[in-house]
């Protein structure tokens, strides 16, 4: 049950955080930056990070979990596979084969960074579940 709710506190925070890049992505690169290219692309990358948000949310909640049961040689294996396996050979071929440039990149670390999640939610559940 305290599993549950830390995923459900992570979640609800995300969704909150991840509408206002949604709905304000534009609003909140102006805020930054004055180049009308660069607010583009930085509002695209907000959107990209809008989706980040709720894998990360899921993996550093139940990377915590698995450390606080002592479990951290495993979780440690899965994230360099996925960040260094996925991650950065996807995002590379996103952005120079697709040709999405940064954009590319950052959907490559979304979707290691979303692997990662799934194993780790996957290992947590399974090791607490009696």
């Amino acid at each position: 049950m305290i599993l549950l709710s830390g995923w459900g506190l992570a979640l609800a925070f995300t969704v909150l955080s991840a509408q206002v890049f949604l709905f304000f992505n534009h609003t909140i690169a102006r805020c930054f930056l004055t180049d009308p290219a660069v607010v583009g692309l930085a509002a695209n990358l907000l959107l990209v990070s809008a989706a980040f948000q709720f894998s990360d949310a899921l993996q550093v909640s139940s990377g915590g979990a698995l450390r606080g049961l002592g479990d951290v040689k495993i979780p440690a294996y899965l994230a360099f596979l996925a960040y260094w396996v996925i991650s950065i050979p996807l995002g590379w071929v996103l952005a120079f084969s697709f040709g999405l440039g940064v954009v590319g990149m950052w959907l490559g670390i979304t979707a290691g960074l979303t692997m990662t999640a799934i194993a780790l939610v996957w290992r947590v559940w399974r090791k607490t579940a009696a």
